[in-house]
């Protein structure tokens, strides 16, 4: 069930289409969640994701989804199950393959 309560929150659920792209080798791809809370830390689970993003640096994922990517548009769905309370405020949300930031949205919860 949908809610914009933070104190109802159970999931957190992400839906994009991942672009045809002719030049990338068609093979299974790690597709990353980062969800960033309104106080700027990584909402993650017990079991930290890290993953390499654009410049070297190290970034920790809420959660990491396997695709097998074939060149092809693909709508895809990535689901982050809440493990602790969320607070009320704007979260950021970004979607990484291989490193490099292909979306970023935001929403809010009361």
């Amino acid at each position: 069930i949908e809610t914009a309560r933070a104190s109802r929150a159970t999931m957190i659920k992400s839906c994009f289409t991942v672009l045809e792209n002719k030049i990338a080798t068609p093979e299974n791809k790690d597709i990353c969640m980062r969800i960033i809370s309104p106080a700027g830390t990584e909402l993650t689970n017990s079991d930290v994701v890290r993953f390499e993003m654009d410049g070297g640096r190290e970034g920790i994922a809420s959660v990491k989804r396997r695709v097998n990517y074939q060149n092809k548009n693909m709508d895809l769905c990535i689901y982050y199950e809440v493990e602790t309370d969320l607070e009320m405020g704007t979260y950021i949300v970004e979607i990484y393959a291989e490193g490099h930031q292909i979306g970023k949205t935001s929403f809010a919860l009361k």
